[in-house]
């Protein structure tokens, strides 16, 4: 059942956010709605020796921890099952509970703030939504630890919470609606519990939803994974990494592509109905190409090699974001609203203008074009990139960190664009109408590890606010949401990113005492069905995710 001290939001037909077990669900039956309870996470572990690699993995149920523990075999991570409620029992963490009580109570205003009600063009409107999203009271905490050094009491650092992030829990629950074609539909979907990490540059208690005209949702996903692309560092003609000519996706990209569209579509059913919604996907493709450039420029490999490197990359990217459209457009139909004619999505790759200017060069036997001639280049194509320049410490010195400023660009790129609009419309656009346009608002909706793309999006922002003529009715607002994987690595080296840590095609699942796939993972702990369209989707794409059947426990 639910939690006492949830807050609960129904977003059904514009009421107030505060569920009511009396009004209008009650006939409903808590039971028929409360299928989201479940908090499985899933541990794998790699094991490297004289026989070999082998990689298992475990499953735990974290709804029945009481107190606040380790989460077991996933250094790091602690789970916080109530931030309220009495007081810690000595050696508690408390201060674990504290932050995640803050984290809940800023989604708690995050949320109430993006459903509240919306005036455009004289007509009030409210959410469409029929969604009841409940802000729990668990949550996940990163702890990070100093050891070795000591405190003003003498003790050690080591043993107390230096700096941690704090995600709390949300469900999204899908209750049975009217169809605007009259059909009805239920949602019988699977487990959706899912932990935010809530970032906001500048959202403050007086903001109100009807100030703004438009919100840009940016999102993305990497392609393959960092062990898979290989060792790029080492710049050796006998050690180059292997082909991505591999059509199985990784558990990296599988469990991103079934993730990330349940946070996007939760964040747009919310929304109030006039608002004009973009989701751009910034998905990389000429970033990974700057991977091998140098390899080709300082001659460790031929124009064969390199080419075909970059034809897979353009190929896994078109497969990629096609199943990301895909996915996102289902989930906003499973929640009644991808009929809205003022949604859009579409697919980026930051500075994707520059991929066919490498492609040739190479093509025609020149040499790799410099990251200076690649940047000026990047800003002759695109006025915005060349504004958002501007705001950079200092230029791009080599290649991989022109790829790295992409990144915060995507987020930025709304803004200057109607920055760039105004300033050349100056002379006939008034003030009026500029007020008119209302507020821009920013969500970044993505993996946890590109929270430095929204604290450097946030710095350039502030330096904007300060160089440029913004009124308060112009001011744009940044907010940042980072759905947390409930799929870790146990390492050493504490790493629970699925990029960094690559754990093959075939995984041993103690439970079932059988070689299961990646997919198989990912919906034990998502959900068979979400999973299955994704997987699904991927088929279609020409990817390869079926486990040959010969797999057998001696083979890893």
């Amino acid at each position: 059942m639910y939690l006492e001290r949830d807050t609960q939001f129904d977003l059904h037909d514009g009421c107030d956010p505060i569920f009511d077990p009396s009004g209008e669900y009650s006939g409903l039956g808590m039971e028929e709605i409360e299928f989201g309870h479940s908090k499985i996470i899933a541990v794998i572990t790699v094991y490297k020796g004289a026989g070999g690699r082998r990689v298992s993995v475990q499953y735990h149920d974290l709804a029945g921890i009481a107190v606040p523990c380790p989460i077991k075999d996933v250094q790091s991570y602690h789970y916080v099952p109530s931030c309220l409620g009495g007081a810690q029992r000595p050696g508690d963490p408390s201060s674990e509970c504290k932050m995640c009580l803050k984290m809940q109570k800023s989604l708690n205003r995050f949320f109430s703030f993006i459903s509240g009600k919306n005036t455009i063009d004289g007509r009030t409107t409210t959410s469409r939504g029929t969604a009841l999203l409940t802000i729990g009271e668990s949550g996940m905490v990163e702890r990070y630890e100093v050891k070795g050094k000591k405190g003003g009491d003498g003790k050690s650092l080591g043993e107390g919470i230096m700096n941690f992030q704090c995600f709390a829990a949300s469900r999204v629950f899908q209750l049975p609606y009217e169809h605007p074609a009259s059909e009805k539909f239920e949602y019988t979907g699977p487990d959706t519990i899912q932990y935010f990490n809530l970032r906001s540059s500048n959202l403050k208690v007086k903001d109100k939803i009807e100030e703004f005209s438009s919100v840009d949702i940016v999102s993305g996903t990497c392609l393959f994974s960092q062990e898979y692309l290989g060792n790029t560092t080492q710049r050796s003609p006998d050690n180059l990494p292997p082909r991505l000519s591999d059509q199985r996706p990784t558990l990296y990209e599988i469990e991103s592509l079934v993730r990330l569209p349940n946070a996007i579509a939760d964040v747009v059913s919310a929304l109030p109905d006039l608002l004009h919604v973009t989701i751009t996907l910034d998905i990389p493709k000429f970033q990974y190409y700057l991977f091998f450039v140098d390899l080709y420029s300082e001659g460790h490999c031929n124009r064969e090699y390199i080419n075909s490197q970059l034809g897979a990359i353009d190929q896994r990217h078109n497969q990629v974001a096609e199943v990301f459209v895909k996915a996102i457009e289902e989930e906003l139909n499973r929640r009644g609203v991808i009929d809205r004619r003022n949604i859009q999505i579409k697919v980026r790759g930051g500075l994707i203008g520059i991929a066919p200017y490498i492609r040739n060069s190479i093509n025609q036997g020149h040499s790799v074009p410099s990251v200076q001639s690649l940047l000026q280049r990047a800003m002759d194509l695109d006025p915005q990139f060349r504004k958002y320049c501007e705001f950079l410490p200092q230029p791009p010195q080599d290649h991989l960190s022109l790829g790295g400023i992409s990144y915060p660009y995507e987020v930025l790129r709304p803004i200057l664009r109607r920055h760039i609009h105004e300033q050349g419309n100056s002379n006939i656009v008034c003030f009026q109408q500029k007020r008119a346009q209302g507020r821009q608002l920013l969500i970044q909706i993505d993996n946890k590890n590109e929270r430095r793309t929204y604290v450097e999006a946030s710095r350039i922002l502030k330096e904007y606010r300060t160089k440029s003529t913004i009124s308060s009715a112009g001011d744009p607002l940044l907010i940042g949401m980072f759905p947390i994987e409930r799929i870790f690595t146990a390492e050493k080296a504490g790493k629970t990113s699925l990029y960094y840590s690559e754990a093959g095609h075939h995984i041993y699942d103690s439970s079932v005492k059988a070689v299961v796939s990646p997919s198989d993972v990912v919906g034990r702990v998502y959900g068979k069905e979400a999973t299955g369209r994704v997987v699904g989707w991927m088929k279609k794409k020409g990817m390869q995710v079926d486990m040959p059947a010969t797999i057998t426990t001696s083979n890893i």
